[in-house]
């Protein structure tokens, strides 16, 4: 009797660790959405080499499938929550042997305002940029465009224009490495080409088709390795 009580207890010991470890494991890996007088953030991963990244805030993992190279979190909406005030954020590759150093840091966020992560460079000398997202509605039917700058070379580089095929003009002129603007109206509702170039030259570095939504936000980044013929610019959506 005495012996099968004792087996009755070690089943159930077993089986609250067993849903204490899957409680823990869906905190872990769920978005905060509930957060009274919540921040927003989105993350853009620009880290050359990342593949497996995820966001720590406040020692929980945010994103419950990894976050590639190039890619924005979240993938089904444009931010998620945070508290207000100061939280700690680490991002990393969880496997265990990689060699991707983490970039850990704490930044101070406001109730009810909106913000983007900039993560870049390389996995061996991660660096960050978060700008507070300014939005603006447009009274007329165009959109609102930035340009982020987060090429990786391990010597300075010449800064960057971005020139617009549509109108025969830079959009955004002598941007260093590391440096977002801020919005600008653009065109929307009609294909144009932009081009990254070498400022004061007609050097091209890369080139994107875009075709922008009336009164939205995006950002263009320009990402990769400086010497490399994949570096390239990409254009998500902010709102």
């Amino acid at each position: 009797m005495k012996k099968n009580l004792i087996n009755k207890l070690v089943i159930a010991s077993a089986l609250f660790i067993g849903l204490s470890s899957c409680e823990k494991e869906t905190q872990d890996t769920t978005p905060m959405r509930e957060i009274p007088n919540a921040a927003y953030v989105q993350w853009m991963n620009a880290t050359v080499n990342s593949n497996r990244n995820f966001i720590f805030i406040n020692g929980v993992r945010t994103n419950g499938t990894t976050v590639a190279y190039g890619t924005t979190f979240p993938t089904s909406s444009y931010a998620f929550a945070v508290f207000p005030g100061s939280n700690g954020i680490n991002v990393r590759d969880t496997l265990v042997t990689s060699t991707q150093l983490q970039n850990q840091f704490t930044h101070t966020f406001e109730a009810g305002k909106s913000y983007t992560l900039f993560t870049y460079d390389t996995i061996t000398a991660p660096k960050k940029i978060i700008v507070e997202n300014n939005f603006e509605i447009p009274a007329d039917s165009s959109a609102r465009l930035r340009f982020a700058n987060l090429i990786y070379n391990p010597t300075a580089v010449a800064n960057v224009d971005v020139f617009s095929f549509k109108s025969q003009t830079n959009v955004f002129t002598n941007i260093p490495v590391g440096n977002v603007t801020n919005f600008v109206p653009f065109n929307s509702a009609t294909l144009d080409t932009l081009y990254v170039r070498e400022t004061g030259t007609s050097i091209q570095l890369a080139k994107l088709a875009v075709n922008l939504n009336r009164k939205r936000s995006y950002t263009a980044v320009y990402r990769g390795s400086h010497r490399s013929t994949t570096k390239t610019i990409s254009v998500h959506a902010n709102n």
